[in-house]
């Protein structure tokens, strides 16, 4: 292979290491703003679309963030999907 052609694949690697890292961030905060939001009460995740897909209701009026959710995306994303 020429040096030209590693040169490519290292650049290539390093993008990929870079999308890896910017996906485990954007994951890590869509973790903590459901519970940074949750802290505030549960009313307050329900006005946020993207928040409110990681919610279940445990009761009437009441919600917490759905764990297996996150995790079932964090596999997806890990896959290469997200």
């Amino acid at each position: 292979m020429t040096k030209l052609g590693l040169r490519l694949n290292e650049a290539k690697t390093s993008l990929k290491d870079a999308e890896a890292e910017k996906d485990k961030a954007d994951h890590q905060a869509i973790v903590e703003g459901p519970q940074k939001q949750l802290k505030k009460g549960d009313k307050a995740l329900i006005g946020n679309k993207a928040h409110r897909r990681y919610l279940k209701s445990v009761a009437r009026d009441a919600f917490e963030i759905d764990l297996a959710k996150l995790a079932q995306e964090a596999r997806y994303a890990a896959a290469g999907h997200g």
